[in-house]
């Protein structure tokens, strides 16, 4: 468990964050779905980083990049600090994939597992609402030929326990 602490306690940080998580998961004004920005995922993401130091090392280095802080690299001057559009959200979430791999990697995975563990998203994407677990979603069976094709390896390999 990692100390519980606020990384988006501005309101410009929230800003910030906001900016790139909708550059991740955009709006779409047409189908009424609000992006992750909007949707506020950045609550979750502040909650998975105070439980997990791996995702907090990741959004931390993030946020000190956004604020031109940042340790290796920083954001370039005309993209830091300020309320950005949807292209400079965009723009500034391309130079963190490209600056910051990793941590970036992190900050994509929490926000979609946040953004699309949501039953409000799920049913405005056509899925069920109900919970993934765990009970899943209805998936078709695959054909036996493609089953026997699957498991040929297996099969063919026999046993690989001990008989008692």
């Amino acid at each position: 468990m990692v100390a519980e602490t606020s990384l988006f306690s501005e309101s410009a940080d929230r800003n910030l964050i906001d900016g790139i998580l909708d550059a991740l998961i955009p709006p779409n004004a047409q189908s009424r779905i609000p992006g992750a920005g909007e949707l506020g995922i950045a609550e979750y993401l502040e909650k998975v980083a105070n439980e997990d130091a791996v995702v907090a090392d990741a959004v931390v280095a993030i946020m000190d990049a956004l604020r031109g802080k940042g340790g290796l690299q920083k954001l370039p001057a005309e993209r830091n600090g300020a309320e950005l559009n949807e292209q400079g959200n965009v723009q500034s979430a391309n130079w963190l994939q490209q600056h910051y791999p990793e941590q970036f990697g992190h900050l994509v995975k929490t926000t979609y597992m946040g953004y699309y563990s949501r039953a409000d998203i799920r049913g405005l994407l056509g899925l069920s609402s109900e919970p993934t677990q765990p009970n899943g979603y209805a998936v078709p069976i695959e054909p036996p030929d493609e089953m026997a094709a699957l498991t040929r390896s297996v099969r063919e390999r026999g046993p690989c326990f001990r008989s008692c």
